[in-house]
């Protein structure tokens, strides 16, 4: 199939799916667009007649749209940030969070389907801005990241934590297993200490999945 007008497709998207999705125009795109969902539980992404994934996703399909095959294209996940409890300890979550993430980095990496060069570009991670010793003193400055957000776990937004790492893709099951995953480690930084976050395995990671 031939790709419509990128303007024909987002219009589309929006009279269909407007009140569940919308358009924006993304500049790191070579030619395209970016869909966003508006803020909804994982439950309702979820069900069946939730989101309506399935609906839109095969109608891009249709259409010509490409995501996972492009050098471009990400998929973005944003969790609030009340899930680390009141505003005065969230601070402590997105440290956990990113010490998850350096702990598990190698496993991890191969869920986001990303190649080394893409990753430095668009979503590096946050523990290779500082040395392994400085690593746990240089927390509050990984999370400042000197005003980026192309990191692999961008915390600058005031409401939400960013997980910017996940190639893009159209494919439903991909989707919903990333939001599983993000919400997986949001609330394995949430319940968790920081100690058991340092000792944590990923064979322990995958339990607390169950």
């Amino acid at each position: 199939p031939i790709l419509l007008d990128r303007e024909v497709v987002a219009k589309e998207i929006g009279e269909r799916w407007g009140e569940k999705f919308y358009v924006k125009h993304d500049g790191s795109l070579s030619h395209g667009f970016e869909v966003v969902s508006h803020p909804a539980t994982l439950a309702y992404h979820m069900a069946s007649e939730g989101m309506g994934w399935t609906s839109l996703l095969k109608r891009l399909q249709k259409l010509g749209a490409q995501s996972h095959n492009t050098s471009t294209c990400g998929l973005h996940v944003h969790a609030s940030k009340m899930a680390f409890g009141a505003r005065s300890g969230q601070a402590d979550g997105e440290d956990k969070l990113l010490i998850l993430f350096k702990r598990h980095w190698d496993y991890i990496v191969q869920l986001t389907r990303r190649e080394k060069e893409q990753l430095d570009k668009w979503a590096t991670p946050n523990h290779q801005m500082t040395s392994d010793d400085r690593f746990i003193h240089s927390l509050q400055d990984l999370k400042s990241q000197n005003g980026t957000r192309y990191v692999a776990v961008n915390c600058l937004n005031p409401n939400t934590v960013e997980f910017r790492l996940w190639k893009g893709t159209l494919s439903l099951p991909t989707i919903l297993g990333t939001l599983q995953f993000c919400k997986l480690v949001v609330e394995c930084a949430s319940k968790w200490t920081r100690q058991e976050c340092w000792e944590s395995t990923w064979e322990g990671i995958v339990e607390a999945a169950k």
